[in-house]
C-alpha cells in the first residue's frame, strides 16, 4: 500500500512542479491569492521531494537522473515567491524574508555538494552563513561577473529550448501524427535543467544581498513606536511653501517669455559681425603676420652679418697669433745679441 501511495505522489510531483514553475515564469502578473497558492505548491513539492528520497548528499550531479534534476530548484522557487509575498505586518514580512534567505541558502548549499555552485557562488553563501566577509569592491566585481553569466545562461537557455523544440517537432513529423512519440531528447532536457540551476544559482546569489538589506531596514522601522511609525509627516512650513510659489511664478513667467522669443528666432544661428567687419579683421591680421615676418628677416640678417664680422676678426685676431709665433718678442733687435 505504501509502494501506491508513493506511486501517487510521484505522479502529482511532476503536475505540481509544472504549475508552481508557470507560476514563477510570470510571477510579475500573480496576485496576491495566485502568489499564495503558487507558495502553497511548492511547499507540498519540498515535501514530496523529500519524502521521496530524490537526492542523498553521497551522490554526484551525475547520478542524478534527468526526470529528478529539475526537483533541485524548489527550494529556490519557494524562496523567489516567499519574498514576493506581500502583507502590511512588519514582523511577519521579515518573518517571510528570514524564510526566503534560508531556503536560497539551503539551494546552493545543495549545490555546492554536487559541485554544481561557482566560486564567487559560495563565496556569497559564506558570506551570509556568517563565515566570511567581502569587502565592496569584491562584491562588485562579483557582480558584474554575476551579470555576464546570468546573460550568457539566458542565452544558452534560449537556443536550447528552440534546439529540443525542433527535435520535437521533428519526432512528431516521424510519427506521421500529432503528439506522435511525446518527450524530448535526454541529453538537451539535462543541459536545459543544469543551465537553469546555474541561472538560479546567480540569481539566488543577487537575492540574498538584497534580502539581507530588506530584513535590516525592516527590523529598525519594527523597533519604532507604533504612533511614531503611524505619524504622518509634518507639512512644510508655510513661510517656505510662499517662497517656492514665488520661484516658481518667476521660473513660469521666465519660461513663458523665453518661448515667446523662440518663436520669432531662425532656425538657424545668426552671425556675430557683418561682412566689412571680417574683411577689415582678417585684413589687420595679414597686416600683422607681415609686419612679424619683416622683423623676423631683419633679426636674422643681422644675425648672419654678426656672424661674418665675428668670423674676419677671429681670422685678423689668429694672423696675429701666428706672427707673434714666428717674431718672439725683441728678435731683430742687434743689441741685444749676446756678446762673445
Amino acid at each position: 500500500m505504501k509502494t501506491d501511495i508513493t506511486a501517487d505522489e510521484d505522479l502529482a510531483l511532476p503536475a505540481l512542479f509544472h504549475k508552481s514553475w508557470d507560476a514563477h515564469e510570470n510571477q510579475d502578473s500573480l496576485t496576491d491569492a495566485q502568489i499564495e497558492e503558487a507558495v502553497r505548491c511548492l511547499q507540498t513539492c519540498s515535501r514530496m521531494v523529500a519524502t521521496l528520497g530524490l537526492f542523498s548528499s553521497n551522490e554526484q550531479a551525475e547520478d542524478i537522473a534527468t526526470a529528478d534534476l529539475k526537483y533541485l530548484l524548489v527550494p529556490f522557487l519557494l524562496g523567489d515567491m516567499l519574498s514576493r509575498s506581500r502583507t502590511q505586518d512588519l514582523h511577519e514580512r521579515v518573518g517571510l524574508l528570514s524564510d526566503a534567505s534560508q531556503l536560497l541558502q539551503g539551494f546552493m548549499e545543495q549545490c555546492k555538494e554536487y559541485g554544481l555552485l561557482g566560486r564567487d557562488e559560495s563565496a556569497v553563501l559564506m558570506e551570509a552563513q556568517g563565515q566570511a566577509s567581502l569587502d565592496p569592491a569584491t562584491r562588485r566585481a562579483q557582480k558584474i561577473a554575476r551579470f555576464r553569466m546570468e546573460k550568457a545562461a539566458k542565452e544558452k537557455l534560449d537556443a536550447l529550448r528552440t534546439q529540443e523544440l525542433r527535435k520535437k517537432r521533428l519526432r512528431e513529423l516521424e510519427a506521421g501524427e500529432e503528439g506522435g512519440l511525446p518527450g524530448s531528447d535526454e541529453d538537451v532536457e539535462r543541459d536545459v535543467w543544469l543551465t537553469q540551476i546555474q541561472l538560479s544559482t546567480l540569481n539566488a546569489a543577487d537575492a540574498l544581498g538584497s534580502l539581507k538589506r530588506e530584513i535590516e531596514m525592516l527590523g529598525h522601522a519594527a523597533a519604532l513606536p507604533e504612533d511614531e511609525r503611524a505619524r504622518p509627516a509634518e507639512p512644510p512650513p508655510a513661510e517656505l511653501m510662499q517662497q517656492l510659489h514665488k520661484a516658481a511664478a518667476v521660473l513660469s513667467t521666465g519660461r513663458a517669455e523665453q518661448m515667446r522669443v523662440d518663436v520669432f528666432r531662425p532656425s538657424h544661428n545668426l552671425p556675430t559681425v557683418t561682412l566689412a567687419q571680417q574683411a577689415e579683421r582678417e585684413m589687420a591680421m595679414a597686416q600683422r603676420a607681415s609686419e612679424a615676418q619683416a622683423r623676423a628677416e631683419a633679426q636674422r640678417a643681422r644675425g648672419r652679418a654678426e656672424d661674418k664680422d665675428g668670423d674676419a676678426e677671429t681670422l685678423r685676431q689668429r694672423a696675429w697669433d701666428d706672427w707673434k709665433d714666428d717674431n718672439p718678442r725683441g728678435a731683430g733687435n742687434s743689441k741685444l745679441l749676446p756678446t762673445a
